[in-house]
């Protein structure tokens, strides 16, 4: 059972609408030109960063309730982690309002060239460690990410982390 606090603070967050744009030419119907374009909605208010996509935790600088959402943000790469056996989440959560745009595939070197140059694998790599559950986490019940090798205790990891 979700802790009722906790709910009040789940942010109400959508993806931009987007669409792709492929150029029609009559006299080139196998579009050889290679160009299309991504084009989103126009996104109204200030511009946030919530998370970087070489770190697993919120970005520095953020207010208060820009603090909860990259909380909330660092709860979801947890649950797409653990979901998805351990081989992606998405990162490089950005947007303005209740609005997320451009964020970023994080998979591991095997999956490097699916993903563009954004894909950091060595953040990948390092996820397990430098993910810090945290309130979200815990009222989900989520249970805290081993690092291949360990660097705490699972003592100090129960007393850090403070909900396991």
């Amino acid at each position: 059972k979700v802790r009722k606090y906790i709910e009040n603070l789940v942010p109400r967050l959508r993806p931009t609408h987007a669409v792709l744009a492929i150029p029609a030419d009559a006299s080139n119907l196998n579009n050889d030109f290679g160009v299309n374009y991504l084009v989103e909605e126009g996104i109204i208010g200030k511009s946030v960063k919530y998370i970087n996509n070489n770190q697993a935790v919120p970005a520095h600088g953020l207010d208060s309730k820009e603090a909860d959402v990259g909380s909330f943000l660092c709860f979801v790469q947890h649950v797409q982690y653990q979901l998805s056996n351990e081989m992606v989440y998405l990162s490089d959560f950005q947007g303005a309002g209740d609005l997320l745009t451009d964020c970023q595939v994080i998979t591991d070197s095997d999956f490097m060239n699916n993903f563009g140059e954004g894909n950091c694998t060595t953040s990948f790599k390092n996820f397990p460690s430098e993910h810090q559950c945290n309130d979200f986490c815990c009222a989900f019940g989520l249970q805290p990410l081993v690092p291949a090798i360990p660097v705490l205790s699972t003592e100090m990891l129960d007393r850090d982390a403070g909900c396991y």
